[in-house]
């Protein structure tokens, strides 16, 4: 069976592709896409300033965020 989820705590920034931002119940919800092909679920963004915070570092790193 083939997982393509990652679990991992902690994921390294040269292991991130991409950001994925979806809407669902009128919420945002983002998830990483892993260079091997896997995603990691961040269910920890409570709140928006969180998520610009994450999305400003992941910019810095030069990693593909969503306009």
């Amino acid at each position: 069976m083939i997982f393509r989820k990652d679990w991992r705590k902690e994921v390294p920034l040269q292991e991130i592709r991409s950001l994925k931002r979806s809407r669902a119940f009128g919420r945002d919800r983002y998830s990483l896409k892993l260079k091997n092909g896997k995603t990691r679920d961040l269910h920890g963004l409570p709140n928006r300033k969180q998520a610009e915070a994450l999305i400003g570092m992941l910019q810095k790193e030069g990693i593909e965020v969503p306009a």
